[in-house]
């Protein structure tokens, strides 16, 4: 069966298949750069040997159990001793394997000798392991090579594991680049910069660049289709290609789950909150209390809105939301009127129990005085965001909520398409969405 997986496939990142899926795409990268190189450059694969103590989770482990043969205790008379006394400890012997890890090299051939002008690394869980002497020999080697002229590209297609690859985290996560994988590419000599490709597991492996040295252009290596510039070195994707070649395998591997997202500070991730709401076709900003007079005068002027029903929450009541409105001409319906009756209101006004900052999703528990159609029936939706809302990762969301009701989650405003792709704003629910994050 094909992967659902446009690129990666998570299925491979089991420790227990890394081995040889790493050892596969190392092989498949250097036969494709063999293949078009210019004269004069050759891959060849260096290796990399180190102890792996078991105890660790990332590769299996193997140990030994000696089980105690019961000990005679003295008979008779006399003082019995120590050793004749002690219970018998089970004894463990942990046994220490060898791990080789392979990487390419492209190497230039030269009236001197050789000369090596690319490293590529396909990282392994080993690498990423905190305090792993794996991941202690492998930053060692990549200090070595950005100090050098040598150009390193370096392929993450692990989720789980400290980061590693050369380019800093905190200059991705300036750029609110979102990934699930990282390749690195830095070109010897240019210090502080490096090209980045961070596809997720919804999108294809990408193209990389691959530099050689004295000139020569760069070469492109297409890690999902298998081939190097223009010249296609197999018929099926990498991955695809590892994926049969481990189908002997009886049991399918569980998919590894990464651990849940890390927050920034509140501010970077109050800003990644409103880009991304806006990047999903809402509006969103901050807000102080003392200017909200004039941003409800403001969205009345820009949506057609005769009327509104509003949650019966302590915070919506404190900003006195229905009061400034009623001020400003808007009817005012109760949260408890029927269906009916809330479909034909021009605007609805929530707040959010859970903000999602990567993705600009907001989350609503419903309860009698919360209901759902407040949010989902008007056309216009106001959502009242406080910083205390703001949560990491969804599967935060899901532990704190599973016992809590429902809960709607909202990412932009509501989206149809038909069987002709063609996209409607608004026919399913919220055609306008506005969210105000309060200060």
């Amino acid at each position: 069966m094909a992967s659902p997986f446009p690129g990666m496939d998570p299925y491979l990142e089991n420790p227990g298949l890394w081995s040889s899926v790493h050892q596969r795409l190392i092989t498949y990268i250097s036969d494709a750069l063999n293949q078009t190189l210019p004269a004069r450059y050759i891959t060849t694969m260096g290796e990399r040997l180190f102890v792996v103590r078991p105890g660790r989770d990332i590769y299996p482990d193997v140990a030994v159990y000696e089980q105690p043969r019961p000990a005679p205790f003295p008979s008779g008379g006399g003082v019995a001793t120590l050793t004749a006394l002690s219970d018998l400890p089970l004894v463990v012997i942990l046994e220490s394997s060898e791990l080789h890890e392979v990487y390419v090299e492209i190497v230039k051939l030269g009236d001197e000798g050789e000369r090596v002008v690319t490293i590529i690394e396909v990282l392994s869980p080993g690498n990423k392991a905190a305090g792993s002497r794996g991941r202690e020999m492998y930053l060692a080697k990549q200090s070595e090579a950005l100090a050098s002229a040598i150009n390193l590209i370096e392929i993450d297609l692990l989720r789980t594991g400290e980061h590693t690859v050369a380019v800093p985290r905190e200059g991705l996560e300036r750029e609110h680049a979102r990934w699930d994988y990282l390749i690195c590419l830095h070109r010897g000599g240019d210090w502080d910069r490096y090209e980045v490709w961070h596809p997720t597991v919804r999108d294809r492996l990408p193209r990389l660049r691959v530099p050689l040295a004295d000139g020569d252009p760069d070469l492109t290596l297409d890690l999902q289709a298998s081939r190097v510039g223009t010249r296609i070195v197999g018929a099926r994707t990498m991955i695809e290609s590892v994926r049969r070649a481990l189908a002997h395998r009886v049991e399918r591997p569980r998919p590894v789950i990464p651990p849940s997202r890390i927050a920034r500070d509140r501010d970077a991730e109050i800003d990644l909150l409103l880009a991304e709401i806006a990047n999903v076709g809402a509006t969103a900003r901050r807000m102080r209390e003392d200017e909200i007079d004039a941003a409800l005068r403001a969205l009345i002027e820009t949506e057609p809105i005769k009327s509104a029903a509003l949650w019966a929450t302590p915070n919506l009541a404190r900003w006195r939301i229905a009061e400034r409105l009623r001020d400003l001409g808007i009817a005012i319906i109760p949260h408890d009127a029927d269906k009916h009756t809330l479909a034909q209101v021009d605007l609805g006004i929530t707040e959010a129990d859970y903000a999602l900052p990567e993705s600009g999703t907001l989350g609503l528990l419903a309860s009698p005085e919360k209901p759902r159609a407040i949010s989902l029936l008007p056309p216009v939706h106001l959502a009242l965001v406080t910083q205390d809302a703001l949560r990491a990762d969804l599967r935060d969301v899901f532990v704190e909520a599973k016992a809590r009701g429902d809960l709607v989650f909202i990412t932009g405003p509501s989206r149809t398409a038909d069987i002709e792709f063609t996209l409607t704003i608004g026919v399913h629910g919220t055609k306008s969405l506005h969210v105000w994050m309060m200060e």
